[in-house]
């Protein structure tokens, strides 16, 4: 098990990962020089703390120029190419997991059916990248899949790397595996997020993570995503989708009780508040499944409807 508190003297930075440091404003090669990491291209400097932690946040703005297609149709849903064949409601286990997590501490924001979707590392020591990673909590089970773990934060001082998810400071198809676990509600511009993620992933690797749907407002909240929202995202940016489904265990109520309208309140508690209007809400569905005979549609359409959080997996496409 990981100590959180000795992080800080475990991210050394290997050689693997220095080779793929770029420039976050032009992308050009970086040469480390003491304490400095200086742009062999257009001459930025970027501090190393005396923990060796780089710092390659942007000094200056930088325009990030895409197209995106309006689509003419007047259909509302814009033709948003839903399938059935990866909308999980709720997000369920993969029936054949790369990862065997058996006896392995399960941290905070994952459960047991997100960490079966893990891919499992080709080669040991294969790059994955944990973006928005805090203070590592996850970095256990990425080494457990068997990745050399690299975690990017901008403001998080127990990151591999400080660094803006907007300008990601690595080479295109640098990494295996992305995760990104509640982290694409506190960004400004998660179109132009999800497309960095997109360009540093490999052609055939995976990207996962979890994305707040009717969660509080909490920690500079920008863009919370509906399923179609999540949807339009991921296939702007050009991912193949293999699963979208809320998470079944966190429903709108007990986000609002553990997160705001019971703070500091043990978990027990605050879920033990909320749980006659829970109870009542469902038996009030079901009710009105019976009478319209609907059972399967509307129990997916509430659980869409009513979750605090949203799991995705999908994969950069190979051409």
């Amino acid at each position: 098990m990981i100590n959180i508190s000795t992080l800080k003297n475990s991210n050394i930075i290997s050689d693997k990962v220095w080779n793929i440091l770029r420039c976050p404003f032009c992308l050009g090669n970086i040469q480390k020089n003491g304490r400095l990491c200086e742009c062999q291209q257009c001459g930025e400097n970027y501090e190393i703390s005396k923990d060796g932690q780089p710092d390659l946040r942007l000094k200056k703005n930088k325009s990030y120029n895409f197209n995106i297609e309006i689509n003419n149709s007047y259909d509302t849903t814009y033709d948003l190419h839903i399938s059935e064949n990866y909308w999980l409601i709720p997000f369920s286990p993969n029936m054949r997991p790369e990862v065997d997590f058996k006896g392995v501490r399960i941290p905070a924001r994952l459960n047991i059916a997100q960490l079966s979707h893990f891919p499992k590392a080709k080669t040991r020591g294969d790059l994955m990248l944990n973006l928005g990673c805090g203070e590592g909590i996850h970095r256990e089970v990425c080494e457990h899949a068997g990745f050399e773990y690299v975690g990017v934060d901008i403001r998080e001082q127990q990151a591999h790397i400080l660094g803006d998810a907007h300008a990601l400071p690595f080479a295109d198809n640098s990494f295996d595996f992305v995760l990104a676990i509640a982290t694409l509600e506190h960004l400004r511009n998660p179109f132009i997020a999800i497309r960095e993620a997109h360009r540093v992933l490999k052609p055939g690797a995976t990207l996962l993570g979890t994305v707040a749907f009717l969660e509080p407002f909490h920690d500079l909240s920008y863009f919370h995503h509906s399923y179609y929202g999540l949807n339009y995202l991921l296939q702007n940016a050009d991912f193949k989708i293999k699963a979208i489904g809320p998470e079944g265990d966190w429903p709108v109520l007990r986000a609002l009780a553990e997160m705001i309208l019971f703070p500091k309140l043990p978990k027990s508690l605050s879920n033990l508040l909320v749980a006659p209007i829970q109870i009542l809400h469902k038996l009030w569905w079901k009710a009105g499944s019976k009478i319209a005979k609907t059972e399967t549609s509307q129990e997916k359409y509430r659980l869409l409807a009513t979750t605090g959080s949203l799991t995705f997996v999908a994969e950069k496409i190979s051409y």
